[in-house]
């Protein structure tokens, strides 16, 4: 950590590399900041806690949306939701249970498409890319029929429609 007009930076490798090389490092300035040879610990390292996550798995198909009213991800703006629901919302509504993630878990889903369209766009034709990130999941795949299944239970939404849900690397 270095000091700089008082805020902590953190070290990068790059700046650390820079500036700390044995051809250009002062000596003085060194022993100035670092003990050498280092002291000798006076207490031992404890573990306080070990926390096991589950596997990152992605998923990935293709959406259409259907309402002009629906914005893409969760419409924001000023701590306020502007709108009830989106296709990142209904989508991973319908996608969660499927890989045992409960809500107050510490999971993350990062929705990504190919794209942004605007609140009052449809999407059809063949549907725009996406994928999903699904971070800390209980399981690492699902079967053919349970793709289906959520397929069928975002139609039923009638706001989008998703298809080709398949698992994919990263």
């Amino acid at each position: 950590l270095i000091r700089k007009k008082d805020r902590s930076e953190i070290i990068s490798r790059s700046y650390f590399e820079k500036n700390f090389n044995p051809e250009t490092m002062d000596v003085v300035k060194l022993r100035k900041a670092f003990s050498i040879p280092p002291d000798i610990p006076t207490s031992t390292m404890r573990l306080d806690k070990i926390e096991f996550t589950g596997p990152t798995v992605f998923l990935a198909g293709r959406y259409n949306k259907f309402s002009r009213k629906l914005s893409q991800t969760p419409w924001i703006v000023g701590g306020k939701r502007l709108a009830e629901n989106s296709v990142e919302d209904i989508m991973v509504e319908a996608i969660l249970p499927h890989f045992k993630v409960t809500s107050g878990a510490d999971t993350s889903v990062t929705f990504m498409s190919s794209g942004r369209e605007d609140v009052d766009v449809r999407c059809l034709g063949k549907g725009r890319p996406f994928a999903l990130e699904i971070v800390n999941a209980q399981r690492e795949t699902l079967d053919a029929s349970t793709f289906k299944e959520i397929e069928e239970k975002v139609r039923l939404s009638a706001l989008i429609s998703i298809r080709d849900l398949q698992m994919v690397q990263r």
